[in-house]
């Protein structure tokens, strides 16, 4: 036994959208309070890039190591693709501004 848990996360939904996102996803699973380890993202193209730079964003500093999966896509319109790229953009440049944050403060009080 590898003693892989499996948790299923029943988020709300969010205002105007009518469905769960997957930032208040992250933020409902971290509210059950999980034991940091390996956080895998099974998501489908073009979606899994987005969801890795979310979970990494939301879950920097809980202890997790994130990787994101999921399978090909086959066809996706081109306004999804460049939707999704901004999203994970977003979530990427969010995660680097955090991190970038804890090493000045973390610099600033080594002085």
């Amino acid at each position: 036994s590898t003693g892989v848990r499996l948790s299923v996360v029943d988020a709300s939904k969010v205002a105007g959208i009518n469905r769960p996102t997957t930032l208040n996803t992250f933020h409902t699973w971290l509210e059950s309070e999980p034991t940091p380890g390996t956080c895998l993202v099974i998501s489908n193209q073009p979606y899994v890039g987005y969801q890795e730079a979310v979970a990494r964003y939301s879950l920097h500093g809980s202890g997790m190591v994130i990787e994101g999966v999921g399978d090909k896509a086959e066809k996706v319109s081109p306004a999804i693709l460049l939707d999704t790229f901004a999203k994970w953009l977003n979530f990427a440049f969010l995660y680097y501004e955090k991190t970038r944050e804890g090493a000045n403060a973390k610099a600033i009080s080594e002085k």
